[in-house]
């Protein structure tokens, strides 16, 4: 039986869940507290993936932002967004219709096989920066399929990539941030996954963090013990 669209959203999500706890580790929980709880440093972590050229990009919950923020208070000390983009490109067929090139993968082992070739790269942000988005941009109630009504900030993974890449102290400043209070970290990203009981995928991806200065260290340092080397990048 055909899968339903809704279906493989949670495939490729779930994929990239598995990828962000390969690089930060603690538990993968997926619940109301997080996709991943880092307990030690009581961090919670919100995962989203976006294809690269997707109209509506990521699609952040309003109502998922605000009840991160009453968690970074109580009983988290932060809340990091992981943002991941991948390849989604459209072909054509010989009957001249358009396709993804994700819709010709229909189970979650070919769907996480053509993820793992496919990702293009990640970002971690910190809650404020969301947060700032969600007062800053309009608000939609038609981006999320299957749940109409609900309200998201749209954030075009084209945006998010110029934001961290050459874009940073003006986009900061346009949130009405001091970019002096931020750091920008960057490296590489080489792994392996095994998202499912039958596979195991080599994955690879430049990866970059945007955080508050009194947390870019310990975050170094914590993926260092990770076999991940980032290094701190003047905007």
């Amino acid at each position: 039986m055909k899968k339903r669209k809704g279906d493989k959203h949670t495939f490729v999500g779930n994929f990239f869940e598995h990828v962000g706890h390969r690089i930060l580790g603690g538990e993968l929980t997926r619940d109301q507290d997080g996709d991943i709880c880092l307990w030690r440093t009581r961090t919670s972590v919100e995962v989203k993936s976006s294809g690269a050229h997707s109209s509506y990009g990521f699609r952040l919950s309003v109502e998922q932002i605000e009840h991160y923020e009453e968690l970074s208070s109580f009983p988290f000390n932060r809340v990091w967004y992981v943002l991941f983009a991948y390849r989604n490109n459209r072909v054509r067929r010989q009957n001249g219709l358009r396709f993804s090139e994700l819709s010709e993968h229909e189970n979650p082992v070919s769907i996480n096989r053509y993820l793992a070739g496919s990702a293009l790269w990640c970002i971690i942000l910190d809650l404020s920066i969301v947060s700032a988005w969600k007062r800053k941009f309009p608000h939609s109630t038609k981006s999320v399929i299957g749940h109409k009504g609900m309200k998201t900030v749209d954030i075009k993974p084209r945006v998010i990539h110029t934001f961290s890449n050459g874009g940073l102290t003006e986009g900061l400043k346009d949130l009405d941030f001091d970019p002096k209070k931020f750091v920008l970290l960057s490296g590489k990203v080489r792994t392996k996954i095994e998202p499912d009981l039958v596979s195991e995928h080599t994955i690879k991806f430049p990866i970059t963090a945007i955080l508050p200065v009194s947390e870019a260290s310990s975050f170094q340092r914590m993926l260092l013990r990770r076999g991940f080397r980032l290094r701190r990048v003047i905007p």
